[in-house]
């Protein structure tokens, strides 16, 4: 065989793995990060062993699984332009966590955790709970974040067993609201122009059914 020859076919091989190389690193990359689409407000890296989820909640903008561990993660996001100018991250907090646990029993909450996600403040619970309709208990890691654009509800949770705060807390680091304008709240004085948008975040029973199937089946 000539030695044109063979630069050639060494050419092509090296053509075809760099082009085949491209193609994955393009998809894993596709995958890795889901957006709010519905609302272009916030996006979020998913560590290794996550996917894009969907039907954990019917308000989340952004939704994601874990099912080999049985792990679940979303996220809400609502606009500062629906809300007063004055309004508390804590008492904003406070109110959605409650409407969170309505479901559950035997509840056991620490926090708030005041820290910085995305350079902005945020307030942090960890809850437990039995959820009364299946009798199953899940730990939950409850974030709210106060961004230039919104307020976002960041919640991981889990059966029991298979909780770790490591591993929602590198969820959380992967965590950027989208640029954009920033929002002007309203003050009591004016008009405020608030959207349709359901508030209240509690979950569909199909999350905690899923939980408790896949704790029955390992």
């Amino acid at each position: 065989m000539s030695q044109g020859l063979i630069t050639l076919l060494i050419g092509v091989c090296i053509y075809l793995w760099y082009s085949r190389f491209k193609y994955v690193a393009r998809w894993r990359k596709g995958v890795t990060t889901v957006r709010d689409c519905a609302f272009d407000l916030a996006e979020l890296d998913l560590p290794p062993g996550w996917r894009p989820g969907k039907e954990l909640n019917e308000s989340a903008g952004i939704e994601a699984v874990d099912l080999r561990h049985s792990r679940y993660a979303m996220v809400i996001s609502e606009s500062r332009d629906d809300f007063e100018a004055s309004l508390d991250l804590v008492t904003y907090a406070v109110g959605v966590r409650d409407s969170l646990t309505s479901g559950l029993g035997q509840l056991v909450i620490t926090g708030p955790e005041h820290l910085k996600i995305d350079g902005c403040d945020a307030v942090q619970f960890e809850i437990e709970g039995v959820h009364e309709a299946t009798r199953t208990r899940i730990r939950y890691l409850f974030t709210v974040v106060m961004g230039r654009r919104a307020l976002h509800q960041i919640v991981g949770w889990s059966p029991r067993s298979a909780y770790s705060r490591k591993v929602f807390a590198e969820m959380l680091r992967g965590f950027r609201e989208r640029p954009g304008p920033a929002a002007q709240p309203f003050t009591s004085e004016s008009q405020a122009a608030v959207t349709n948008r359901p508030r209240a975040i509690g979950f569909r029973a199909v999350s905690s059914e899923t939980n408790s199937s896949r704790e029955s089946s390992s």
